[in-house]
């Protein structure tokens, strides 16, 4: 079939994609099985307070493991395949089940896509057709260019990877963009929930989605 021009790690991510998305379809939102996406990070055991609350409510922990309720729960998307470059790449992550898209706008990357170019405004507005959230991912780009790529291919939120700092936040939110992800590259080895606070909080505390990049 098309997908078979898939790359063989394209085809990969799908496959494991479509998986999680079965596991995600047999949880119970009402017992902690919400599921979380690269941005929402996994849920923890409630300790403290926090397991006090009501179990009809409560449904894990928020951004920086702050305990959070159904009516404050946005989950912009539970899977994200990023590096789409061809229409059937788009037709294969809606296959899949997957829910969201990942265009690579980093010009050193091999899967980068030009946003300037009609082939990337085609593949936006494919996803855009299907239902897919659209995703532009960013390494130290200006804030005017990723402006110029939202408004052009009718991005739903922009990734920041490479080393930006906090203060491009309120540059973006000022030209219109507040849907922001910040992709945090977490450091080799043990890790402790201070040392991933210490990493989040000045991200979390502008409302910036996290993404958390592991090794």
């Amino acid at each position: 079939g098309r997908t078979q021009l898939l790359s063989t790690p394209l085809l990969a991510v799908v496959a494991i994609a479509r998986d999680l998305r079965r596991r995600q379809r047999g949880e119970q939102a009402g017992s902690h099985g919400l599921p979380f996406g690269e941005i929402w990070q996994s849920c923890l055991t409630p300790l403290g307070a926090a397991s006090s609350r009501s179990s009809s409510s409560f449904i894990g922990y928020y951004r920086a493991f702050r305990p959070v309720h159904f009516q404050e729960f946005v989950l912009m998307f539970h899977i994200k395949i990023c590096g789409v470059q061809e229409i059937v790449d788009i037709e294969a992550v809606f296959g899949s089940g997957a829910d969201a898209i990942g265009l690579n706008f980093y010009p050193p990357s091999c899967r980068f896509i030009d946003p300037e170019e009609t082939s990337a405004a085609h593949l936006a507005s494919k996803a855009g057709e299907l239902g897919l959230t659209r995703i532009g991912v960013f390494v130290n780009a200006p804030v005017e260019a990723m402006q110029r790529a939202s408004e052009r291919l009718e991005l739903e939120a922009v990734q920041l990877h490479g080393d930006e700092q906090v203060g491009i936040v309120s540059g973006l939110h000022d030209k219109g963009i507040t849907k922001v992800i910040r992709a945090i590259k977490l450091p080799v080895g043990p890790l402790t929930i201070q040392v991933i606070e210490n990493r989040v909080n000045p991200w979390v505390s502008l409302g910036t989605h996290l993404l958390l990049d592991a090794d």
